[in-house]
């Protein structure tokens, strides 16, 4: 537009400046250099819920009526329990990790993210301090000995067992939390 103005418009006498071809030349390329530079980015903007948002959440309300809220909440982890509620706990945690389970809206990953923090203290503890047993053809974990124990490491086993339970308890809370917020934000 300026390399218009220079070349074509500027007058070499005043007497025939406003010359029609060179004018318009210059007006369309006004016109133009308007439309670029007032024109809206590209980047999507989102209006809704994001696709990935209702998934992730469709997702984790799944987990939250089925099997955590039987891990963490309804049962005591005293008795054993089927270790692959165990792996599928680990397996929701390794997928926050790798980026694959993640909300768009903040407020949701926040609160995802502390659920995962306390999931996944809940997961290193019982890693740390169980072991899966076979019992009836299947492999159980709990804290329960199987066999015959003193007296001292079957005291340990229950003090083992309450702290797992607290574990539990905090990793229940932020998922309870996470998902009243799901089914408050997302329709």
């Amino acid at each position: 537009m300026l390399g218009a103005l220079i070349v074509l418009l500027w007058p070499v006498s005043f007497d025939d400046f406003p010359k029609p071809e060179p004018l318009l030349a210059f007006l369309t390329l006004f016109g133009l250099w308007l439309v670029a530079e007032f024109k809206l980015g590209e980047e999507p903007t989102v209006v809704g819920p994001s696709e990935n948002d209702i998934d992730t959440g469709a997702d984790l309300l799944a987990v939250h009526t089925g099997e955590l809220r039987l891990l963490l909440k309804d049962h005591n982890l005293w008795g054993p329990i089927d270790n692959g509620i165990f792996v599928r706990a680990r397996r929701l945690g390794d997928r926050y990790e790798r980026g694959e389970l993640y909300f768009h809206n903040e407020n949701l990953n926040v609160k995802l993210k502390e659920f995962v923090e306390k999931l996944s203290a809940f997961n290193g503890y019982v890693g740390l301090t169980t072991a899966p047993d076979l019992v009836g053809g299947r492999l159980m974990t709990g804290y329960k000995p199987l066999e015959i124990v003193t007296e001292e490491l079957f005291a340990r086993k229950q003090r083992e067992a309450e702290e797992a339970n607290d574990f539990a308890s905090a990793a229940w809370g932020a998922l309870d939390d996470l998902a009243r917020e799901i089914r408050t934000l997302l329709p």
